[in-house]
């Protein structure tokens, strides 16, 4: 019998013993954290001579400071927590993201922030430039500004009483979730065609960029204020548009077969003076290359 006794004592001491092991198994520990490192950062406005300025950012150093005057109200951060960017920074990683087109990280080294700063920069910066597009890309309607763009594109190659030239280019973007198909455009991949209007300087006074990429040219002009001010007869003149627009009499397209000389004539002076918005389009993309590579890099 006491033998007996003794056995269980040693076996409520062995569970006691394997308790107090669990306990101290599953005791919690401190968590260890990721200390947090404000890295300092590379001011180009300070790291670049004009040079070098001008070819990574696309401006010169005072339009650059132009631009980080004229948004600055939307980009200022209410405190300096956390070492938050300032004005020019954000101004400085959105303009290196627009020229390369490269990935945000890549961006975000060149003044050695994270992805996530250049992220929010770009955003910030784009949508304050939205909010003023209509303050820079505006048609002419003051007669002096209407004469003057007929003249330089009268000279081009004779073609009269114009008031610009219009086109459609495609910008690449990532497949969007809804309405997939939709973005597909022609040549097999994502897309928002925009619409592109400009004179002799190369200078667009119109531009419509909301539209999928499977939609027609002609539809998109269909469908925009321009159209309807032109059929309301509010801007003298008229339009050059290639094939794919329809004939109206504000918006002259070429002879798909040409029959005559006079035809022939007509095409290439059409040709020549219609070459502007396609030379707009290309030094817009080779500006900016994300224009070019599209907006499927973060």
């Amino acid at each position: 019998m006491a033998h007996r006794l003794e056995r269980w004592d040693n076996l409520e001491e062995e569970e006691e013993e394997e308790e107090e092991e669990e306990e101290e198994h599953y005791r919690p520990t401190a968590v260890l954290r990721r200390q947090h490192v404000l890295r300092e950062r590379l001011n180009p406005l300070d790291k670049y001579d004009d040079v070098d300025l001008h070819s990574r950012f696309r401006f010169p150093r005072a339009e650059i400071q132009r631009i980080t005057d004229l948004l600055a109200a939307d980009l200022q951060h209410q405190t300096d927590r956390n070492g938050a960017l300032s004005s020019s920074l954000q101004v400085c990683l959105a303009l290196r993201y627009f020229a390369t087109g490269s990935f945000q990280n890549l961006v975000g080294d060149s003044i050695q922030v994270h992805k996530s700063t250049v992220c929010r920069a770009i955003r910030s910066v784009t949508l304050s430039l939205c909010q003023r597009f209509n303050d820079y890309v505006k048609f002419p309607t003051q007669p002096e500004q209407q004469n003057l763009t007929r003249q330089k594109l009268h000279q081009i190659a004779g073609f009269p009483d114009l008031q610009g030239c219009v086109d459609g280019t495609h910008v690449r973007i990532k497949g969007p979730k809804n309405n997939e198909n939709d973005f597909v455009n022609r040549k097999g991949y994502y897309s928002i065609n925009t619409q592109i209007v400009c004179d002799a300087d190369l200078i667009i006074t119109n531009a419509v960029i909301k539209w999928p990429g499977a939609k027609h040219d002609s539809f998109i002009l269909r469908q925009s204020s321009l159209w309807r001010d032109f059929e309301a007869g509010r801007y003298p003149g008229r339009l050059l548009g290639d094939s794919g627009y329809p004939l109206r009499k504000w918006l002259m397209t070429p002879y798909l077969s040409p029959a005559s000389v006079s035809e022939q004539r007509y095409n290439s002076a059409h040709t020549k003076t219609r070459n502007v918005v396609e030379r707009c389009i290309g030094v817009l993309k080779n500006r900016w290359a994300c224009l070019q590579r599209g907006f499927i890099q973060t």
